[in-house]
């Protein structure tokens, strides 16, 4: 399950920097270079709308309608990615511990069936 992801760290690092008034070509660019030698990985490594296309088991996308910190743009986006998304859009913004409860039955229910495909994907294997 995601809850109210980005879909890029890089375009979270631009977008961040932009309101901040960094300027990218001069110091943006260091902090971004920086940052990725610090982690290790690259942001495309491990950017979620990369990932999610490597997902095996089934995940669902749960978004806010009105987020302001990632775009509802960024969970359609990470949908698209994998056949194994879903998305669950809901009436909140990036804090969605309020917007959840009404969809609790849900959130259960997916969980319930993910897990039950997942053992029985793995009885069936092993």
């Amino acid at each position: 399950m995601s809850l109210a992801a980005f879909a890029h760290p890089r375009e979270v690092m631009r977008a961040f920097m932009a309101e901040k008034r960094v300027p990218y070509p001069l110091v943006g660019w260091y902090v971004m270079r920086h940052v990725q030698r610090v982690i290790g990985p690259t942001f495309e490594d491990i950017a979620p709308v990369n990932t999610i296309a490597r997902a095996r088991c089934p995940v669902l996308v749960v978004h806010g309608r009105t987020d302001r910190v990632v775009p509802t743009g960024d969970a359609k986006r990470l949908v698209q990615r994998s056949p194994q998304a879903r998305l669950l859009l809901v009436d909140g913004d990036h804090d969605l511990r309020e917007a959840l409860a009404p969809h609790a039955g849900t959130l259960v229910e997916f969980l319930r069936v993910a897990c039950t495909v997942r053992t029985s994907a793995s009885i069936a294997v092993g």
